[in-house]
């Protein structure tokens, strides 16, 4: 399944804000090819959401749009801006009912994409007004309001949205030392990955250069040490492209709109789940305030 990765929120809401009470709500997901899903009732039917961490709205196949009758519809010149240039007409259905976290919720202006598979998408950014909370360990994602916790006062790592593409990313030390902002990227099933220059700068390069030279020694670069807010993880593999290799592990800080520049932080990397899978993250993606913690 290849999900596009979009410019602005596709999705406009009515999320029944009484739903989601002092005590919250909660709903376990599993985890299939790499993908954190939800099961949704659409019409009686169960379908599987892709759940992602992400100000991206919400999409759902061609396949499934035709399977469910909607009448699918072409905003004027709109478009959507896919990675590495390509850009397609935005192509919509109104009025989708869905049954997530126990309500019933009516979704407009969802994107419709190609696709010959049945899948919808679903970022938590579309649960506008709500704090969410991931727990990797525990493959469950709560949502409550913001009265539930004092999350400014909490937040204890820096939590950020890269201007391209409205990514969450997080700030990483390593090695005690340099600091890079990160892609929070569940679906990535690795540890870490960096572009090639913070490789180079990190010593990695080098580091499997020598490996490499090592007959029979199939080792991948370790870092000694990376810190995720009040948390180090030591002896960490680290994945990078080889220098000169095509990736798009990187945003710039700033995008064009138009005759705007918007500007902010850009990201040198991705952090997946075989790290994520020891946290629980509290966030509210609005606001960009993120509380990490290890149960274990």
């Amino acid at each position: 399944m290849n999900i596009a990765v979009r410019v602005f929120i596709a999705l406009i809401t009515l999320f029944p804000m009484k739903a989601y009470g002092q005590a919250g709500v909660c709903q376990s997901f599993t985890i299939d090819d790499n993908l954190m899903k939800l099961p949704v009732s659409i019409q009686g039917k169960i379908y599987q959401a892709v759940i992602t961490i992400n100000n991206t709205g919400a999409s759902i196949s061609s396949n499934l749009a035709n399977e469910l009758n909607l009448v699918v519809r072409q905003i004027g010149n709109r478009r959507i801006l896919w990675k590495f240039g390509r850009i397609n007409p935005y192509t919509y259905a109104n009025n989708l009912e869905l049954n997530i976290f126990g309500s019933t919720i009516t979704a407009s202006d969802i994107a419709v994409e190609d696709g010959a598979e049945n899948w919808i998408q679903l970022s938590l950014g579309v649960f506008r007004g709500l704090i969410s909370q991931v727990d990797f360990p525990g493959k469950k994602i709560c949502l409550y309001s913001r009265s539930d916790f004092d999350l400014p006062g909490a937040e204890n790592i820096r939590f950020g949205a890269d201007a391209q593409y409205g990514n969450p990313m997080i700030e990483v030390t390593f090695n005690n030392d340099l600091r890079a902002w990160l892609q929070i990227l569940p679906s990535y099933p690795q540890g870490i990955k960096v572009d090639p220059e913070l490789a180079a700068e990190l010593g990695l390069i080098a580091q499997a250069g020598e490996i490499a030279a090592a007959e029979g020694n199939e080792v991948s670069p370790k870092l000694t040490e990376i810190q995720l807010g009040p948390y180090s993880i030591q002896n960490v593999r680290v994945e990078h492209p080889e220098p000169g290799e095509r990736h798009n592990l990187t945003t710039s800080g700033r995008f064009i709109t138009g005759s705007h520049i918007r500007r902010g932080q850009g990201y040198r990397g991705r952090i997946g789940i075989d790290v994520l899978k020891h946290f629980v993250l509290t966030m509210d993606l609005e606001r960009q305030q993120l509380h990490i913690y290890a149960p274990n």
